[in-house]
């Protein structure tokens, strides 16, 4: 390994324990200035949208934590609750979500029975089976549709 004086690694502009002058590039890296492998800060927020249901869809605001109480599953089926109707790409955007994971996940809630669909021209309208059990032990005495019902509740 060929020993550099700090002062060169000062100059280049390199953290004084990185290896090539790119900057550190471990946990103890500063994410807010840019170098080599990272030219700008990420712009990227990854908080899931939320929405009530005097909200239009479109209108999903923000919250502040990065967790929430249900699934993206129940996301999925609470979305397409208030809009049997909605396209796919509007779920994703309500939820937070990519458009590939809202396939997968009506394609799942449809195999586990939850959830129905019939083609309407171009596009899908859906149907939620609402008297189907929440899947937990926890709270399978309760179904699906009792879930929707509390939280479309004002």
């Amino acid at each position: 390994m060929v020993s550099r004086s700090p002062a060169v690694d000062q100059v280049a502009g390199a953290h004084p324990t990185s290896r090539g002058g790119l900057g550190v590039v471990g946990p103890n890296r500063d994410r807010t200035q840019p170098n080599a492998l990272n030219e700008l800060p990420s712009t990227r927020t990854t908080r899931p949208k939320t929405y009530d249901a005097d909200m239009a869809l479109s209108e999903a605001k923000s919250i502040s934590s990065s967790w929430t109480f249900l699934t993206n599953h129940a996301h999925v089926l609470i979305a397409i609750s208030r809009n049997a109707e909605i396209r796919q790409r509007d779920i994703a955007e309500a939820v937070g979500l990519t458009v590939g994971a809202v396939q997968r996940i009506v394609h799942e809630l449809e195999q586990a029975g939850y959830l129905r669909h019939e083609k309407v021209g171009r596009r899908n309208r859906y149907e939620i089976v609402e008297d189907r059990p929440l899947r937990h032990p926890l709270e399978d005495q309760h179904s699906i549709g009792e879930l929707i019902h509390l939280l479309d509740q004002p």
